[in-house]
């Protein structure tokens, strides 16, 4: 099997550098867009590890209780950075959940509710590609089983809600298109001989 992206299905935009920050979540923010640069955008892991320290100090006062969507998105990074896969995708299972929960309310005001402080809106389209970077890492940590099955939900989701699926690469890597056609159950022939046969004893 060919071995899978190890980048974000979607493409990771250069962040200005910045010097001051109005929260310790803004900075959060900024330090996660340098970290996800360096590391996804440009594969230097060694150019992302400072902003990684950095970002971490601030988790460790921001975000210790793991209730935020982007808290454990940020811990998961850190902890994938770190060659730590098992945590890194509890980190991201935590924060699947979370998105699930707020995409299971019925309004806005709920989800918004539901949410916490430093919630900004999530969709399908986001989900299935949190559930795309999490096939990766159960690639890495040597799960194919699940790692093709979260890849499998993420298609769904795009079927069933109608938006582009932007990991098919990453999909025909670990499913691979021949084992899809596969897995198609072919006709039955059955029927048709059945129905001959009918037709047969009917004659007079």
């Amino acid at each position: 099997m060919k071995k899978p992206q190890t980048r974000s299905p979607r493409p990771v935009a250069t962040p200005p550098a910045r010097r001051s920050f109005v929260s310790g979540w803004d900075e959060i923010v900024y330090l996660y867009h340098r970290l996800l640069y360096w590391f996804y955008g440009r594969s230097s892991p060694a150019r992302a590890r400072p902003f990684a320290k950095r970002l971490e100090r601030l988790l460790r006062r921001e975000a210790a209780d793991h209730q935020t969507i982007k808290g454990e998105e940020c811990w998961s990074l850190i902890h994938e950075l770190k060659g730590k896969y098992p945590r890194a995708i509890a980190y991201r299972l935590s924060e699947i959940r979370l998105m699930k929960r707020i995409l299971r309310a019925k309004d806005r005001e709920e989800r918004a509710g539901k949410a916490g402080l430093h919630y900004w809106p999530h969709n399908p389209s986001d989900l299935a590609e949190r559930l795309a970077i999490l096939a990766i890492l159960y690639t890495h940590a040597g799960d194919p089983k699940r790692a093709r099955a979260s890849i499998k939900e993420a298609r769904r989701l795009s079927e069933v809600h109608g938006f582009e699926f932007e990991s098919q690469e990453l999909f025909d890597d670990l499913i691979g298109p021949a084992k899809e056609s596969a897995a198609i159950r072919k006709p039955s022939t059955m029927t048709p001989k059945k129905s001959r046969e009918t037709r047969s004893r009917s004659l007079p």
